[in-house]
């Protein structure tokens, strides 16, 4: 707990818990919206609402959230403002609220403009809890204390004290703004490294500020701090030396790594992974295509060994040793051929000489017995017709011999035939 002067709070820490709480009673009874009064980087930037980097830090969501900010300044604000000074304390609160609320604004335009995502720029917050994570800050560096406990659970480096407890309170409390204690934690990094020396009034302005009459009256009921000799932020950077660098540069990192940079970060590892799906795609092509030639190969090389097998082993398949198919010895199986006349007609085979009348049976050329001619009729024995001439009559029975007793010769065979061709074209 911090310890008190002897009058009771000092006027910094009374005088913003004040405004805080007034602001709060005005707001609760009206039920003013803290909406318009919120800050953000689109109304900020894009609107030029530039009021609102001092007035969200005066609005709270709610009664516990006032309660527990007013608790924690009522802890700090005391013992930090009892070693800096009343003029440096109100001093450095005051640049607290607005720069808070500028890195708020930039990061949050940042990580917009990488991503190009437009949630960015509408992630508004309020509360006065990005000035106590400075005064945390300035609180953990002025202690001489090489520990401090964490909510009496454990005990932490008192420089880290303050990035430990923003973790522990991000995962504890829900719907509070991790950016906005984050701002409170860069500007109070910046003070301690002594980059914001030129905003803030010297000792000597300092001390000069206690002569006001105002400030006197302070200094009678006990509500004044007085301006220390020498700065103490610089005295501890001094004692700290290279510890403060490292704890600087591990701040930066973990702000960094947590929420600053993780976005872009993620945004990187997006384009990467599209980069490692194209890259495997084109091998899983690659590897397809060399398959497909591969099987092509083996493919190829199987034929030539079967086209080798069979030119050395000589024709084989189906067929290959069957035996010739016989012509066929219906009419009309080969061509039209010319009569002497000139005119076509079916062409007889050429005739096989026979001595027997089995031959002239199976010869190609006579007609079997039901056999019908050109003109109808079935040529089995030659009968002597009314004009002298021999012809094959109609209706003689097969295998009965003619009227001169003895069976036909292919000679009077062919000559029945040309009489016969004769008399049709009579």
């Amino acid at each position: 707990m911090a310890n008190l002067l002897p009058g009771g709070l000092p006027a910094g820490t009374a005088l913003f818990a004040g405004i805080c709480a007034a602001v709060f009673g005005v707001q609760y009874a009206f039920a003013v919206d803290t909406g318009p009064l919120a800050i953000g980087a689109f109304p900020v930037v894009f609107l030029g609402e530039w009021f609102r980097l001092a007035s969200s830090a005066f609005l709270h969501g709610g009664i516990l959230h006032i309660l527990m900010n007013m608790a924690s300044l009522l802890a700090m604000g005391p013992s930090v403002e009892s070693i800096l000074g009343t003029a440096q304390f109100v001093t450095l609160v005051l640049a607290a609220v607005l720069l808070e609320g500028l890195i708020y604004v930039c990061v949050c335009v940042g990580c917009w403009a990488v991503t190009s995502d437009a949630a960015w720029l509408h992630m508004y917050a309020v509360g006065f809890s990005g000035v106590l994570f400075t005064l945390a800050v300035e609180e953990a560096s002025l202690s001489p204390n090489p520990t401090r406990s964490v909510f009496g659970l454990f005990r932490v480096p008192t420089r880290l004290y303050p990035w430990v407890l923003l973790v522990l309170l991000q995962f504890a409390i829900p719907n509070i703004s991790f950016l906005g204690h984050l701002s409170g934690l860069l500007v109070g990094v910046l003070h301690v490294g002594g980059l914001l020396a030129w905003l803030l009034p010297s000792m000597e302005s300092s001390r000069f500020l206690e002569t006001l009459p105002v400030a006197r009256a302070l200094r009678a009921n006990g509500m004044l701090c007085p301006t220390p000799s020498s700065d103490p932020v610089a005295e501890a950077a001094r004692r700290a030396g290279a510890n403060g660098t490292c704890f600087g540069t591990v701040a930066l990192a973990f702000v960094a790594l947590w929420q600053g940079v993780w976005p872009v970060l993620a945004w990187l590892w997006g384009g990467v992974r599209v980069t490692l799906q194209c890259v495997g795609l084109g091998c899983c092509l690659v590897a397809v295509d060399r398959l497909v030639a591969s099987v092509g190969r083996c493919t190829a090389g199987l034929c030539a060994c079967r086209w080798r097998r069979s030119a050395e082993n000589g024709p084989a398949g189906p067929g290959a040793n069957a035996p010739p198919l016989r012509p066929s010895l219906h009419r009309g199986s080969q061509p039209p051929m010319p009569t002497p006349d000139g005119v076509f007609g079916a062409a007889a085979p050429p005739a096989q000489p026979a001595t027997d009348a089995a031959a002239v049976d199976a010869e190609p050329g006579v007609r079997a017995r039901g056999d019908p001619g050109v003109d109808g009729s079935s040529l089995l024995r030659p009968s002597s017709g009314t004009d002298g001439v021999q012809q094959w009559g109609q209706g003689t029975p097969r295998g009965r011999e003619s009227d001169s007793g003895a069976a036909p010769t292919p000679s009077e065979v062919r000559k029945v035939r040309e009489q016969r061709f004769l008399g049709t074209r009579r």
